[in-house]
């Protein structure tokens, strides 16, 4: 009948225990996607504890009305059901237990062998090691990126479609660890960490390289554009009369690396700095820019725009 035909394609109705075990993959599939990216434990670890939270005050809930409903004659819910339903909430808060005590552990230990000491750029003491993973693993790195001078025909272009930049606005962006592990395993890099004194020429020296990779990918798309010779790649923003000279035929793709300024809340930060190179007539000042963003890095976004930007001397 149509009846039967319509039960066979109605997809069963979910219940407790399936769902308690989808739960389970899911948290367990994100754990592993964050466990891809460096320093994103404290992330992972405040997740974990969000949804642990959240899983714990529905077990109780769950099991007063579990028992209130098995007491009453007219129960949908069979004692058997009740039982099994409140024992896949509480396996899967226990596995969501299991997945936060193994972050923070592992935080522990990290903080312990001084991997948390340099969450970004903690390469001047001892240099980099590629292979050691360990170290690495709490190793970020942030750069601020600006797009200014000439634009491209998609930046002329009038739309309400969001970009993933926007022009002449600073972005603090997360580097990729795919990109951090192709900057530390090219020869420049390894030739800098073998023979160059570790401290601050050291230390620019592979900031900068960092910057070239990471910019490589967004150089080459922009060449779909614009010619090759009208992009230049900087670390530096160029001062105001460069740019207004130059802004007719060339477009400058400013990567600046930057360092957090954490808050009270270890491992995170929404605050940055870098420090401004200036013009030769005013060498002997030394000027701090420091970014505000609006949420705490690290984050599941990748780039956030400045909200507030200011300069004080240091």
């Amino acid at each position: 009948s149509s009846s039967d035909h319509g039960n066979k394609t109605t997809l069963p109705r979910p219940n407790v225990p399936a769902l308690c075990k989808i739960l389970t993959t899911v948290a367990k599939d994100a754990v592993d996607m964050y466990d891809r990216e460096n320093g994103m434990d404290p992330l992972t670890f405040g997740r974990l504890e969000e949804l642990l939270k959240v899983i714990m005050g529905y077990v109780e809930e769950h099991a007063m009305t579990t028992i209130g409903i098995v007491g009453r004659r007219s129960a949908k819910v069979s004692r058997a059901q009740g039982v099994e339903e409140i024992a896949s909430l509480r396996q899967v808060s226990a596995t969501i237990n299991e997945l936060v005590t193994k972050m923070a552990e592992r935080m522990l230990l990290l903080e312990e062998q001084g991997g948390t000491k340099g969450v970004l750029n903690n390469w001047t003491s001892h240099g980099f090691n590629a292979a050691d993973t360990k170290t690495n693993k709490m190793f970020v790195f942030y750069v601020r990126v600006q797009l200014v001078g000439k634009k491209t025909n998609r930046f002329l272009e009038s739309t309400t479609i969001p970009t993933f930049l926007d022009w002449n606005t600073p972005y603090i962006c997360r580097v990729p660890s795919e990109l951090l592990q192709k900057a530390m395993n090219g020869e420049r890099f390894k030739y800098a960490n073998k023979n160059m004194k570790k401290g601050q020429a050291f230390e620019r020296f592979i900031e900068d390289e960092i910057c070239a990779v990471f910019a490589e990918p967004y150089i080459s798309f922009l060449q779909d554009e614009i010619s090759e010779s009208c992009i230049e790649f900087c670390t530096e923003l160029p001062d105001e009369l460069t740019i207004e000279r130059k802004k007719s035929d060339m477009l400058f793709f400013v990567v600046t690396p930057v360092r957090n300024i954490r808050s009270s809340r270890e491992y995170q930060s929404k605050k940055f700095q870098f420090k401004k190179i200036q013009s030769v007539e005013n060498r002997g000042v030394s000027h701090l820019v420091e970014i505000t963003v609006a949420k705490h890095f690290p984050c599941p976004l990748s780039r956030q725009p400045a909200l507030l930007t200011t300069e004080v001397k240091s």
